[in-house]
This record gives structure tokens, C-alpha cells and sequence, in this order.
């Protein structure tokens, strides 16, 4: 795993990119973090040593994953 900044941080909503060779990783990614199935795209590029990309947009705080966490820290 590793982290880093989007090359930009105008992003409306999340997206979640499929990097490696299996797109249904990327959807259970989305399914996990509570991404719509229309925000994932399919990037492959080996060269990144890959499987999914996620790009948080300024929809995070509705996304399921995160109200979780918010409402488990109360």
C-alpha cells in the first residue's frame, strides 16, 4: 500500500481506478469504501506495480466507509 497526493485536488467525487489485471478487485474496492460502481475506471498500467488506485474526491465524507468511521468514534 502506499499513499500519496492526486496530481490534483479539484476531484468532485471518488473515483477508483483499476491498475492491474483484474477489474472486479477494483469494484470490490469501491463496494468496500462505498464508491459507486460508475466511479470506477479501468487504467491498467503494469509499470505501476498496482492493483487499484483511489483518488478521494470532496464526496469523502458521504461515502459509507467514512461515515462508519465518524459514527464508531463517538
Amino acid at each position: 500500500m502506499r499513499f500519496t497526493n492526486a496530481q490534483r485536488y479539484d476531484y468532485p467525487r471518488t473515483l477508483v481506478v483499476n491498475r492491474g489485471e483484474d477489474l472486479a478487485r477494483a469494484y470490490s474496492v469501491a463496494q468496500a469504501l462505498g464508491v459507486e460502481a460508475n466511479a470506477v475506471e479501468n487504467m491498467p498500467d503494469p509499470s505501476l506495480q498496482l492493483d487499484v488506485t483511489v483518488v478521494l474526491g470532496q464526496d469523502f465524507n458521504t461515502l459509507t466507509s467514512y461515515r462508519e468511521l465518524m459514527s464508531s468514534r463517538r
